[in-house]
């Protein structure tokens, strides 16, 4: 099997840390843009509707985001978690994902 431009790429030690630093120098510079943005906008930092505002963050996707951060803790520690517990979680998870499937398609 022929691997990709970029498997091949990555597969280089090197070029893998690169990157890494590379996104790193990208994601910590948006702290400086944000900040400035705020002064630009006269936000207060204690004004939390504006910042969400700001941010471009309707109030249910900061709550879909609270969701998807407990969701991950729920996978971290599946494996930990006695039977009928995991059975009542997926259980759970099954009917949640059901409903959702079907409020999105009456929605379009």
């Amino acid at each position: 099997m022929q691997k990709s431009k970029l498997d091949q790429f990555f597969s280089i030690p090197a070029a893998a840390v690169l990157m890494a630093v590379v996104c790193n120098v990208l994601w910590g510079s948006a702290f400086p843009f944000i900040k400035l943005g705020y002064r630009l906008f006269a936000i207060d930092s204690a004004d939390t509707a504006s910042i969400l505002c700001f941010a471009g963050l309707p109030l249910s996707q900061v709550f879909k985001a609270f969701s998807l951060s407990i969701t991950g803790r729920f996978v971290l520690f599946f494996p930990f978690l006695p039977t009928r517990f995991r059975m009542w979680i997926t259980v759970w998870g099954k009917a949640f994902s059901t409903h959702q499937g079907t409020k999105a398609k009456h929605q379009i």
